[in-house]
């Protein structure tokens, strides 16, 4: 599609396309949590619709038929809620909460990797997603700029919490920060997410989409945008996954090349004399990486320690239910379970959701590897189904879901696509 203007043919692509090119207004009504649920609870609905009114004369190109992924994404999801129920019984936290947890909690959040990976099922042309993320990329460029101006001249910022935060998500989905985040004499900025990680989270998955525009000009305007987003956001996992993942993507697919092979033969006994080396330099890195944010560094990890620890010893099949109210004075009162996928999985849901997403994850990788050879659509779904695994090393990834929805749903169509 090599066409420079773009336009939605459809209901679901009109709504995608113009929530994503007008997501600053969203986030000005601090809205973006409330609206993504219902974008995705009415992207569902189609999908369901669209089956339940299939009859034996509907041509097979336009059927719904789940993919294994969309059923192995439903089951883990479903798993995780289970959990929770189980857990807010055995902690005794009430119905109350239980009902919080469900509404507010799990289902704007790990909920939306069921609804937009099913609205992959629908009519929505990749294209729509691409020109409207490069759309959305160069808005923040241009934003990115301005807050920058704002940085240097000292203008004073504007904070809000908006009326939808009585939906739930916390206070931090529903303030409206304008301007710019002063971290130890570092400007960091946030745009249109919550904290700078999630918008370097976001950056990278943009990226993806933007390399996928088949416009050249709109290509590089997304990509320069999207790049802005990661080096203002001055996140540590931003800048790691930047290069990592278009390293990991390039070479997965190039792997059964001959040349790539002839190559990797010549260089593999080259790369085992200089492994003290590359230790060396991974160590040091690694040193950097810590250091170039102690106090934070020193934070994540008493964190990782006590989640673990606690779920260990407190709740190791169906986790505590919720987060802590507080953290210790070591975390600065950070709760614990936050900061770690994988860990705030265990200590607030147990092993079984544990392992549910982890299942769901891995199946995902294998399925849109082996369609990355040959699928474009499998490809982009592979690379932003690698940014949310680096992500949720150091973040809670379900708390952003309605940031980097856009990604799912190419996710989901990845999942449709046939093997070869």
């Amino acid at each position: 599609m090599k066409h420079s203007r773009i336009h939605p043919e459809n209901l679901p692509e009109a709504l995608i396309w113009y929530y994503i090119i007008f997501t600053y207004l969203l986030y000005l009504l601090g809205a973006q949590y409330v609206a993504a649920s219902l974008l995705g609870t009415y992207l569902t609905f189609c999908v369901l619709k669209q089956w339940w009114e299939e009859t034996d004369k509907t041509p097979p190109e336009e059927k719904i038929v789940l993919s294994p992924l969309n059923w192995v994404w439903i089951a883990a999801i479903l798993v995780i809620e289970f959990s929770s129920i189980i857990g807010h019984l055995d902690n005794s936290l009430g119905l109350g909460q239980l009902f919080e947890s469900t509404v507010f909690w799990w289902y704007p959040g790990w909920g939306l990797f069921i609804l937009f990976t099913l609205a992959g099922q629908l009519k929505i042309r990749p294209e729509i997603i691409y020109r409207a993320a490069c759309i959305l990329c160069f808005q923040s460029l241009i934003v990115t700029a301005v807050f920058r101006v704002a940085a240097l001249v000292h203008l004073p910022q504007l904070i809000y919490v908006s009326p939808f935060q009585i939906f739930g998500g916390g206070t931090h989905v529903s303030t409206v920060n304008l301007c710019y985040v002063l971290d130890v004499d570092e400007v960091r900025l946030v745009l249109f997410t919550p904290w700078s990680p999630a918008l370097g989270l976001v950056g990278n998955m943009y990226l993806w989409l933007a390399l996928a525009e088949p416009n050249i000009k709109w290509r590089f305007l997304g990509i320069m945008g999207a790049v802005a987003m990661i080096f203002a956001s001055a996140s540590r996992m931003a800048m790691v996954t930047l290069p990592c993942v278009p390293i990991f993507i390039w070479c997965l697919t190039h792997c059964f090349n001959p040349w790539f092979q002839i190559c990797a033969g010549f260089l593999t006994p080259l790369f085992v004399m200089i492994l003290p080396w590359v230790r060396q330099v991974v160590r040091t890195l690694k040193e950097r990486f810590h250091n170039a944010r102690p106090g934070s560094s020193i934070v994540r990890k008493a964190l990782r320690e006590m989640a673990r620890q606690q779920w260990e010893r407190d709740a190791f099949l169906w986790g505590h239910g919720v987060l802590s109210p507080k953290g210790p004075p070591v975390t600065g009162g950070v709760p614990v379970g936050t900061h770690h996928t994988w860990l705030g999985l265990l200590y607030i849901h147990g092993i079984f959701a544990f392992a549910a997403l982890a299942i769901g994850f891995f199946l995902s990788f294998l399925d849109l590897g082996m369609k990355a050879f040959t699928h474009k659509t499998s490809k982009i779904g592979l690379a932003i189904l690698t940014v949310l695994f680096l992500f949720s090393l150091g973040d809670n990834i379900d708390i952003l879901a309605y940031l980097y929805w856009p990604g799912l749903i190419v996710m989901g169509q990845g999942f449709k696509e046939k093997w070869t």
